[in-house]
């Protein structure tokens, strides 16, 4: 079991309009969501731009919002905006709520368990995310190894859900309804075409790449941005949204990146 509590944290709901409110407010299905179980979704402006990605539960009438805690006071902040109708209180919670991380089912399936604690309660929150590891950086290896983005403030405002693959790995429920940014959200999925994906990248060397550090390509044209990115040994793994014309053509500060697709991706680029 992984404590993931130095890097992630919460933001709770409550209130009689707490569900009404969150349900136009991001890509998940919150009317459905019963006690016991984890939905994954993200919360665009009226653009379709991202403001934060999170996993969502639901005790009782409140719910929670776990997202890293670099992105919660301006997540706080983007909801507030929208709510002084509503009959919602939003607030960071520092206190109430541990936050781990275990294995569950096959390696293929990307699946996990959460287990968020606190008085009085346990609760586990299956969702797609990892493989066991001992380490909050193991965690976050194994988020890049499948495929799966974090957005922390540095990208905030930066992409659409589809440019982090996020139709692909449940975070957009297209059946829902209206939310904040739903119109772009969709329009892209169904008439749009997509030319550019998240890819899994390895680097030959250890290096100390930031969220939006650019990708260029052979002929030193931008091509795409980092995402997340950590060291590995002699190496750096990353997550790199990238037009899919420069999968065998992307350079990171001058050195080569050997990109793949994510397993649930289904193109060839």
């Amino acid at each position: 079991m992984i404590d993931l509590n130095h890097d992630y944290g919460f933001l709770k709901l409550t209130g009689p309009d707490a569900a009404k409110f969150l349900q136009g407010q991001c890509s998940a299905n919150i009317q459905t969501l019963a006690d016991g179980h984890c939905v994954y979704g993200v919360i665009c402006d009226p653009k379709g731009r991202i403001q934060a990605l999170f996993h969502a539960f639901r005790q009782g009438g409140d719910y929670y919002l776990r997202m890293p805690k670099d992105v919660l006071s301006h997540a706080l902040s983007h909801l507030k905006k929208y709510s002084i109708f509503s009959k919602v209180t939003i607030e960071i919670d520092e206190n109430s709520l541990f936050f781990y991380a275990s294995h569950q089912g096959q390696a293929e399936h990307i699946a996990c368990e959460f287990a968020i604690y606190d008085t009085g309660f346990t609760g586990f929150y299956t969702h797609k995310v990892l493989e066991t590891h001992e380490t909050t950086l193991a965690f976050k290896e194994a988020l890049i190894e499948h495929g799966i983005p974090e957005v922390g403030l540095a990208c905030v405002d930066q992409f659409t859900p589809h440019n982090l693959n996020l139709q692909c790995l449940g975070a957009l429920d297209f059946d829902k309804g209206c939310y904040t940014g739903q119109e772009i959200v969709t329009r892209m999925h169904f008439r749009g075409t997509l030319k550019q994906h998240l890819y899994i990248g390895t680097l030959p060397e250890a290096l100390e790449l930031t969220p939006m550090m650019a990708v260029h390509n052979s002929e030193d044209k931008p091509v795409g941005q980092v995402v997340n990115a950590l060291r590995h040994g002699n190496k750096t793994l990353c997550l790199v949204t990238l037009k899919d014309s420069a999968f065998n053509d992307a350079f990171i500060e001058g050195l080569p990146v050997n990109l793949r697709t994510p397993d649930y991706l289904e193109i060839q680029p």
